[in-house]
């Protein structure tokens, strides 16, 4: 297994328009200043799942708009839910979107649809240029970058992405049969690419999580996140607050 090299960068660039993207460097050292990993509940398609993630502490709940997927749901669904469960509970919880090639006119409808979201989640990203015209849409909320992790030259793509997006999330590259993309597969990638990895890179993990396996991966890595999907459900799109009560006590014991 080769060696990956770790890179961290802390800057801003500039487009050919003349117009800027990336983090400061207050940004990227406010992120950085605890190691304790975040927690992402993705794939909730019902009301009562975000109120168990609000009650919990979850810090973000995720709605997947790719279209095919099996957690499918459309943008203005996703908000009717958030306000349904939130509306009477006053939660830190942030609501998160997934979505895999909106246009920025795409996403900017979406936004419209659902104007309380606070991150949007670019699934299968292979370029750092995939998210360039994305930017400008997303304004001031978050925008993390999914990348599925085959081998370690993906984690170089990553390292470039870091120049746009708010976190990388690095996710199996394992494709479902029901599904044209990767990702949702209940299976993680190989854990061991983390541990050449600086452990102040902005990364989170995703792909086959469940509180069983959290040890192994916190021999190798301490990531800015964690997502969870279908490790604490008890069909597609319906969670087990058990499960999540659990994770979330695993967590617990090892950061």
């Amino acid at each position: 297994m080769g060696c990956v090299r770790s890179i961290q960068v802390c800057c801003v660039c500039e487009l050919a328009d003349g117009s800027f993207y990336g983090k400061t460097d207050t940004t990227m050292s406010q992120q950085l200043k605890t190691k304790k990993p975040k927690l992402k509940i993705c794939g909730v398609t019902i009301a009562s799942d975000v109120s168990d993630c609000c009650n919990l502490g979850v810090d973000y709940v995720g709605f997947n708009l790719i279209v095919g997927s099996k957690r499918y749901i459309t943008a203005a669904k996703a908000r009717q839910i958030w306000l349904n469960a939130t509306q009477q509970l006053p939660t830190q919880t942030k609501p998160a979107v997934v979505i895999v090639d909106h246009t920025p006119e795409q996403l900017a409808a979406a936004l419209r649809a659902f104007p309380e979201i606070q991150v949007i989640q670019v699934h299968n990203v292979s370029a750092a240029s995939h998210l360039e015209p994305l930017r400008k849409v997303v304004g001031d909320r978050q925008l993390w970058a999914g990348i599925a992790v085959h081998h370690g030259q993906d984690l170089r793509v990553a390292a470039d992405c870091q120049l746009i997006a708010d976190l990388i999330l690095l996710d199996s590259a394992a494709i479902p049969s029901d599904s044209r993309v990767a990702g949702g597969s209940g299976q993680a990638f190989d854990w061991e690419l983390l541990a050449n990895l600086d452990q102040s890179s902005n990364f989170g993990i995703a792909g086959g999580i469940t509180q069983a396996n959290l040890p192994e991966l916190a021999k190798f890595y301490t990531p800015r996140l964690i997502d969870v999907c279908s490790g604490v459900e008890r069909s597609p799109g319906q969670k087990d607050p058990g499960q999540i009560k659990a994770l979330i006590k695993m967590m617990r014991s090892l950061w």
